[in-house]
């Protein structure tokens, strides 16, 4: 037999729809609402460093809504590596998901104003040697068509985004990208 709200019930159901909006614990409609994060309020920056005992060099890196309005981030964003000189890096970039980043499918992040999103960077270390460190990261938030720019390795003793010498065939050429999330902890 199957019961269904009446009446009271459903004053009930409904108050507590409506304290989770306000609360700012969004809902798929409440999600779907705001707008789409533009570029120009979003602020690139560095979660914690990371250092996996698997061979992985790994940054988690920050995107900070510092608009007025609140707005919603969806997907992964494309991310392209520079070395010293502002060429950019041949890396094969990937959002797939493997052993370092999640696999799991993106997330509607919605975003007040002060508050960060996070996305994990990673890539396998180079075993038969190294050409070249990548220095700068470029940035386009999921769905916008700007970009942001930062630094790709934030701290002094981290592994580092390094091309190998193996070339496009060599594991530690793969960088992968996880999908926005609202937690700024590990993928």
């Amino acid at each position: 037999m199957r019961i269904r709200p009446t009446g009271h019930r459903w004053l009930a159901i409904a108050a507590c729809l409506a304290s989770f909006v306000s609360l700012g614990i969004a809902t798929s409609e409440a999600s779907t609402a705001t707008p789409a994060c533009s570029t120009v309020n979003l602020l690139l920056g560095h979660g914690d460093k990371r250092s996996e005992a698997t061979g992985e060099n790994s940054v988690l890196f920050t995107l900070t809504n510092h608009g007025k309005f609140t707005c919603h981030l969806y997907g992964h964003p494309s991310v392209s590596l520079y070395d010293n000189k502002g060429r950019v890096m041949p890396f094969k970039y990937t959002w797939a998901g493997t052993q370092y980043v999640s696999q799991t499918p993106p997330k509607m992040v919605v975003l007040r104003p002060g508050a960060p999103a996070s996305f994990l960077v990673a890539k396998y270390r180079c075993d038969i040697g190294l050409v070249m460190e990548a220095k700068t990261i470029r940035v386009y938030p999921p769905n916008t068509t700007q970009q942001l720019s930062g630094n790709a390795v934030p701290f002094v003793d981290a592994g580092g985004f390094w091309y190998c010498k193996g070339g496009p065939k060599d594991p530690g050429n793969l960088v992968e990208v996880s999908p926005v999330r609202a937690t700024i902890g590990y993928m």
